[in-house]
């Protein structure tokens, strides 16, 4: 997860791990024409490695592993600029096909947030991160029994909104 957040929406992150890239290519280049010392070239890959760890750090973000938290906000708070998701399908209390994707519709309402602010769904399942898809109809896979499917409308650079922009239904997998 964290580096479709390093490379999710450029800033300064993404500036770093370019350069990171840049140095350990020209460390390497170094190394293999003899164009300067070995110390040289094994100095430029350790500040490459390091400059790389940096860039991961920064753009790893507060995006947490499980919505926790945050979703409690959602549920009581207002969200940001007015903006809405609503599952439409399935219904919340249907049955669905166990192990076979699922096919989730939604439909977001942005309120007053721009257009850029949007960014892709996560998709959550008993409150653990499933996956992030970028497209009018998601799926997911269900283990047999009762779940608890979460959408919610993240940020470019994958964070959630504070409180989340989220809806949930329960659905049993047969």
């Amino acid at each position: 997860m964290v580096y479709a957040h390093t490379l999710g929406a450029g800033g300064p992150d993404l500036e770093l791990i370019l350069i990171a890239g840049a140095i350990g290519v020209l460390g390497i280049v170094f190394f293999f024409q003899k164009a300067v010392k070995p110390a040289v070239s094994i100095g430029l890959i350790v500040v490459a490695i390091g400059a790389g760890a940096i860039a991961f750090a920064m753009g790893g973000g507060d995006e947490p592993e499980t919505r926790g938290a945050r979703a409690a906000d959602a549920e009581g708070g207002a969200s940001p600029g007015g903006a809405s998701i609503t599952i439409l399908s399935p219904e919340d209390g249907a049955t669905v096909p166990a192990n076979e994707p699922v096919e989730i519709t939604y439909e977001v309402d942005p309120g007053d947030l721009p257009p850029d602010r949007l960014g892709d769904m996560h998709v959550y399942v008993n409150d653990k991160l499933q996956s992030m898809q970028v497209s009018d109809v998601l799926e997911v896979e269900l283990e047999p029994g009762t779940h608890k499917v979460g959408v919610e409308a993240a940020q470019p650079n994958h964070a959630s909104f504070d409180p989340m922009i989220l809806d949930e239904i329960e659905v049993k997998a047969e």
